[in-house]
């Protein structure tokens, strides 16, 4: 009986032309999608790499293989370093293109992110057709569209007391609806789906890895149950309801809420729950510098004046201290940029929208995870360009020294811009992954049973006449 309900839902999405339709829409989208992203990452693949040779060239200028090198390169000449395009952004590409993808900085101090891409800055920034757009947005529009006269509609017709009065178990019943309709919604996602990845990974220009085969399956697992959740929230209206317009004006209204109003709202609810330090309280960084520089004057006297980069003859121990002392306040205040962007994640959960691209985007490695990320192999790299920097400078860092002696000691530590530690903008790794969207994975599991659960209850205690 329940196999014959499910064909039932199906028969009914086919003649309806909803299935077709939904075929045709979903396919349409994701096949111009993947097209739109290969061309977009073709570009920033471009870019990137061009931006990495720059900065090399200039390190390689700069490495001249004289004593000063150690000065110019670390010191008086910043690199730039750059982050690398997310390969998996069809499947969210989690505005990337609003974050900083560019960073200067030395052995001693870091300068603030900035965006160095090709774009049109007074062009407004439009939703990518990225899978996690089609599904968050079309395919839950999509379940209210198929869901809200499921039962209410047969009630008005009259069809479902028809159907009550042959000994079919109420269960059943709404099983067979639900599963009915999801399989309408998801083989249309899945041929899409399909498509897309065929078109990616035959455009020779993105090497899908193992790891990303398994990131991209988690992705269609977690796009099955956010579908789930609005299945069962149009069964679970649309058995309280009488009539189907009112079943229809209710869920469109859940929607907008649920879709559009709580995830676009996130960032303005976060600015009122945690306010950020005010640019004028960066002063403290020249505080903090100040305060490191008595500490330092006291416990190594004499070491003489440090100028606004080390320089030749300064101690190097004084210069380190103080750069120290002023980036640990400016690491603070952009630890507090991220952190209030994850309050606003955080109170938006209430919406299965907001946790579905949130969880998407961890698992794909973009967004605000791969920007962080970012930042923080910035810091590891600074910590690589000074671990080189000490292993290159045979003089006591706590005293100055003359021009002679400093040249002669440098000259045996001499090097090439080959020997300097690149950067590598190294992807998010899948245990991290999961691990950050393990919460919005629950959070959808949880929703999607709680919401059958009360469609199933609902139904029946329902009159069905």
């Amino acid at each position: 009986m329940l196999l014959h309900i499910v064909k039932k839902e199906i028969l009914q999405g086919i003649l309806s032309l909803r299935l077709p339709l939904t075929l045709l829409l979903i396919t349409a989208v994701m096949i111009c999608g993947a097209f739109l992203f290969i061309e977009d990452y073709q570009q920033q693949l471009a870019d990137h790499h061009r931006n990495v040779e720059d900065n090399f060239n200039r390190v390689s200028r700069r490495a001249d293989g004289s004593w000063f090198a150690l000065y110019a390169v670390f010191s008086f000449n910043n690199q730039w370093i750059y982050r690398a395009p997310t390969r998996l952004a069809f499947l969210a590409e989690g505005h990337e293109k609003d974050l900083p993808n560019a960073l200067e900085l030395d052995a001693f101090t870091m300068g603030a992110p900035i965006k160095k891409m090709r774009m049109n800055h007074f062009l407004r920034r439009f939703e990518d057709l990225d899978w996690a757009f089609v599904v968050s947005v079309l395919m839950s529009f999509l379940a209210i569209v198929l869901t809200y006269d499921s039962i209410s509609g047969e009630r008005e017709g009259g069809t479902l007391r028809l159907s009550m009065s042959n000994p079919v178990p109420r269960s059943t019943v709404i099983l067979g609806k639900y599963l009915g309709t999801m399989i309408v919604l998801i083989v249309p996602l899945l041929i899409g789906m399909l498509f897309s990845i065929i078109i990616i990974s035959t455009s020779g220009s993105i090497g899908l890895s193992g790891v990303d085969w398994i990131r991209i399956a988690v992705v269609i697992l977690l796009s099955v149950l956010y579908i789930s959740i609005f299945v069962a929230l149009g069964l679970f209206v649309s058995s309280l309801m009488r009539s189907s317009a009112a079943s229809l004006v209710i869920l469109l209204l859940a929607w907008a809420v649920m879709v559009v109003v709580i995830p676009d709202t996130g960032g303005t609810l976060a600015t009122s729950l945690a306010g950020l330090i005010d640019e004028s309280d960066l002063a403290d960084a020249r505080t903090a510098q100040e305060r490191a520089l008595q500490q330092y004057d006291a416990r190594h006297p004499n070491v003489g004046v440090v100028s606004g980069h080390w320089s030749p003859g300064e101690g190097l121990g004084k210069s380190i201290a103080i750069d120290d002392a002023r980036m640990r306040v400016r690491n603070n205040h952009r630890d507090m940029m991220i952190a209030q962007v994850h309050i606003g994640y955080n109170v938006t959960r209430v919406s299965p929208t907001a946790v579905y691209r949130r969880a998407v985007e961890a698992i794909a490695g973009s967004g605000i995870d791969h920007y962080e990320s970012f930042v923080r192999q910035s810091r590891e790299y600074k910590d690589m360009l000074r671990a080189f920097l000490l292993d290159h400078y045979p003089l006591d860092l706590h005293r100055p020294h003359d021009g002679r002696k400093l040249a002669e000691a440098l000259s045996t530590r001499l090097f090439t811009a080959a020997d300097v530690p690149k950067f590598f903008d190294r992807p998010i790794p899948m245990g991290d992954s999961m691990r950050n969207s393990m919460w919005d994975i629950a959070i959808l599991f949880i929703s999607s049973v709680v919401l059958f659960m009360a469609a199933y209850i609902s139904f029946l205690k329902r009159d069905v006449r």
